[in-house]
């Protein structure tokens, strides 16, 4: 799949929740590439590409039970 580019969103602002029982994540970006979750975590810590399309969640929660 050389040449070909993926698609790379980033979701900003969510609150993620740990469905296995850690601390909420506030302000945490989720980085989606292809369709499947590929970082996601305290922003201080998750890089975020560049050039990828953004939606601000504004501390709507997200539970990760992964």
């Amino acid at each position: 799949m050389s040449g070909i580019s993926l698609l790379c969103s980033l979701i900003g602002g969510a609150r993620v929740i740990d469905g296995r029982g850690g601390a909420p994540i506030d302000n945490a970006p989720i980085v989606i590439r292809d369709g499947r979750i590929v970082a996601v975590g305290p922003s201080a810590g998750t890089p975020v590409p560049v050039g990828r399309r953004s939606l601000t969640m504004l501390a709507k929660p997200y539970v990760d039970d992964v």
